[in-house]
């Protein structure tokens, strides 16, 4: 009975916990703010990809160029649909 009573008070407060980060995020949004990693290349950066691909450099070459590795020159074209 008391491990039933303390799963109950656990379980009422990882739902306080729930609804005060929501809350939380909520303020966050509402001020512009959202979580999550920067991305790597700016739109700028993007542009000057799909351009120096169209030129003739290798994707490689590109990442070398940005600082990046070549998976994120990868994923960029693939969901660009400039693949």
């Amino acid at each position: 009975m008391i491990f039933h009573i303390f799963a109950t008070i656990a379980e009422y407060e990882r739902s306080m916990i729930r609804e005060r980060v929501n809350a939380g995020l909520d303020v966050a949004r509402k001020k512009g703010r959202y979580g999550g990693r920067p991305n790597s290349l700016s739109e700028k950066d993007k542009q000057m990809a799909i351009a120096m691909l169209k030129g003739g450099a290798t994707k490689s070459e590109i990442a070398k160029h940005f600082h990046v590795c070549r998976q994120t020159i990868y994923r960029f074209f693939k969901e660009s649909n400039n693949y």
